[in-house]
């Protein structure tokens, strides 16, 4: 089997990921938190050492880092956990779901949401941002990445921007994390919401929420949190407010593990693979008249991403071709980003999606352009 559906889940994982869960599992199936014995003591290990190296992969420290299922609850605990009736909200054309569905909910409660203008290879116009900020603008929520365009938005500016007018800058880095350099601090990101199954290379039921020190966030969830038990309503003190009832402890062991198979490889050289991958893909691509491709032309740099449709081929009949006859897996539809599909003229139906990842090879390439490229003649 190719596998070349990391933008929605990573796999293979690296092998380290597999033993941590493991052992996990055989010698730490304790509480962390729950007791002062030394097996919870061990079991808290494995989650503070992850947040730790999760910390030193985006420049933050550990303590403002928040464990989540996934990049959808840690949006949903900073979109519901900060806004109020009244609050102005801008966003992208590029979202995912996980943004623009929790954004619908609290339209109905009084909140006010603005989508600016973004250009497909670009990302966001700047000067459309600035334009739209308002006295009672509270928040900009933005992708790094489009998870169907690849189209990285210029965060780093986007900060500048909004840290000048004292307003967070929250950024869903699903598609980034792990592959793109992020420093929360020199990008003025004031929360970063990760998915621990995707760039990251850990299971899949692991995601991280980073918001800096001053923000002021209800909790989605209370309840028991192994501390602070004398106290009848939720801890103030970070993590343990928003981390109620028992961790995922052998997914955040297998994260820490895919975390540190990233510091170790290093960002460049994990960032250079998939780059030459991608441009590859895209190259054998092109030479085919009826193939479009999705997103920033071959100049622009882009996440490993590649949409694609075949004219007169419905997306989803080209996926099934190619896990039926070909055994390569790829995902095609809409990619629970509408939006971003009306931004590549490709609604109704959607496209075919390639995700690349660090284990994938040129030769797996190859053959998945080969294997394109006999349906599009066909």
């Amino acid at each position: 089997m190719i596998y070349l559906n990391n933008a929605a889940t990573s796999w293979p994982k690296p092998e380290s990921v597999y033993k941590a869960v493991d052992a996990c599992l055989r010698q730490a199936t304790f509480n962390p938190g729950r007791s002062n014995q030394a097996h919870a003591q061990f079991a808290g290990a494995f989650v503070d050492e992850a947040r730790s190296t999760l910390g030193r992969l985006i420049g933050a420290a550990a303590t403002q880092i928040i464990w989540t299922r996934n990049a959808t609850e840690a949006i949903n605990l900073a979109l519901k956990g900060l806004l109020n009736p009244g609050d102005h909200v801008i966003t992208s054309q590029m979202e995912h779901h996980a943004v623009f569905r929790p954004l619908q909910r609290l339209v109905k409660l009084g909140v006010e949401v603005e989508t600016i203008e973004t250009d497909p290879a670009s990302g966001i116009s700047l000067s459309a941002l600035e334009k739209a900020l308002r006295a009672n603008t509270r928040l900009v929520v933005l992708c790094h990445a489009s998870n169907v365009l690849g189209t990285i938005n210029p965060i780093a500016l986007a900060g500048l921007i909004t840290r000048s007018k004292g307003i967070p800058l929250l950024v869903d880095a699903a598609q980034t994390a792990g592959i793109l350099p992020i420093d929360v601090k020199q990008m003025n990101i004031s929360m970063l919401a990760m998915a621990g199954h995707k760039s990251l290379l850990g299971p899949q039921g692991t995601g991280a929420l980073y918001f800096e020190e001053g923000l002021e966030l209800r909790p989605l969830i209370e309840g028991g949190t192994g501390s602070y038990a004398e106290q009848w309503e939720q801890p103030l003190q970070i993590p343990d407010r928003y981390e109620s009832g028992t961790l995922n402890l052998p997914g955040i062991a297998g994260l820490g593990a895919g975390l540190q198979f990233i510091a170790d490889t290093g960002l460049a050289k994990i960032r250079s693979h998939e780059n030459r991958l991608v441009e590859q893909f895209i190259n054998g691509l092109s030479k085919h008249p009826r193939i479009s491709i999705s997103g920033p032309p071959p100049s622009i740099e882009r996440a490993s991403v590649v949409s694609f449709s075949i004219d007169g081929w419905d997306p989803q009949d080209v996926a099934t071709i190619l896990d039926d006859t070909f055994d390569i897996v790829v995902r095609a539809g809409l990619h629970c980003a509408p939006s971003a599909h009306q931004l590549a003229e490709t609604l109704p139906k959607g496209s075919v999606r390639i995700s690349p990842g660090f284990f994938n090879t040129p030769e797996q390439i190859e053959n998945a352009l080969e294997a394109v490229l006999t349906i599009a003649r066909s």
